[in-house]
């Protein structure tokens, strides 16, 4: 029986088994050192990610795929389908979704594709993408998981945890002054998406109260559709937190690491929540 296919993005650092088991097609986004070009989770995994980010010379940059990179993925799908649903990360923090935009309607396609701009990032932007394809493996149509995609997005939520200001600097997202001053006063900065852009949370003076803000965070929300745990280095401490979160869902949220796109601007030591809400 043919089905509705989703397309998604290495930057929604959607966890390999749940891809394989949701047959999401990932499409990688490429982490760059220098005039070294590699796609994100196949010629670089994390653990050599952050290893190179924190001791390497070259600060890395990233780069959305090409929209070639994208066709071949819809042409491998193409026609044995119902339809083609591509669900991207922020359009204003990456040109992914242009890319597949314009892969989507290269002529030669006979398969219908929607392109789909969650307006976030990591695994609020990842949730999206699994509740689309657990939609699609229960035999949704495509209009109806279109729609529900969009209503997934309209309460999706994001916020993360950061250890330090440095990557954001060397990132260029944020200057030097206020780096430093962050370091001195050994501040930990803490973000969210807003409007498809990646904007200031809060701060908080020491790591464990960070971990706090980010508890009473997802703890003002009366009820929650879906919950993930992002981390970038502490897998314990990820672990940990989730397992605090529990009663939220009446099961354990996902645990999913950072990969090297976002953990180029984040770096090492970062952790977050990913949540769609169901109000």
């Amino acid at each position: 029986m043919m089905s509705v296919k989703i397309v998604s993005d290495s930057a929604c650092d959607i966890p390999k088994e749940l891809a394989d088991e949701l047959d999401i097609h990932v499409v990688p986004l490429y982490v760059n050192f220098g005039e070294e070009s590699l796609k994100d989770g196949i010629d670089i995994k994390a653990d050599d990610f952050y290893e190179r980010l924190i001791s390497g010379p070259i600060h890395p940059f990233t780069s959305q795929p090409s929209p070639g990179d994208f066709l071949e993925i819809y042409k491998k799908l193409d026609g044995d389908n119902d339809g083609i649903i591509s669900i991207h990360l922020s359009s204003k923090l990456s040109g992914t979704f242009t890319s597949a935009s314009i892969a989507s309607e290269d002529q030669s396609l006979k398969s219908k594709i929607a392109v789909i701009d969650t307006g976030h990032v990591s695994m609020s932007s990842g949730l999206c993408v699994l509740e689309a394809a657990r939609l699609a493996k229960n035999g949704a149509d495509m209009d109806t998981i279109i729609e529900a995609t969009n209503d997934f997005s309209s309460r999706a939520h994001f916020v993360g945890l950061l250890d330090t200001l440095v990557y954001l600097e060397k990132g260029g997202r944020i200057g030097k002054a206020r780096s430093m001053l962050g370091s001195l006063l050994n501040i930990k900065p803490m973000i969210t998406v807003e409007n498809g852009e990646s904007k200031e949370f809060g701060k908080a003076r020491t790591f464990k109260k960070g971990i706090a803000k980010l508890s009473d965070f997802c703890h003002q929300f009366d009820q929650l559709q879906s919950l993930s745990v992002v981390y970038s280095t502490d897998s314990d401490l990820a672990i940990e937190f989730s397992d605090s979160l529990s009663s939220l869902l009446g099961s354990k949220p996902i645990v999913s690491r950072i990969g090297p796109v976002t953990g180029t601007h984040s770096g090492p030591g970062t952790i977050g929540v990913g949540l769609i809400s169901k109000i």
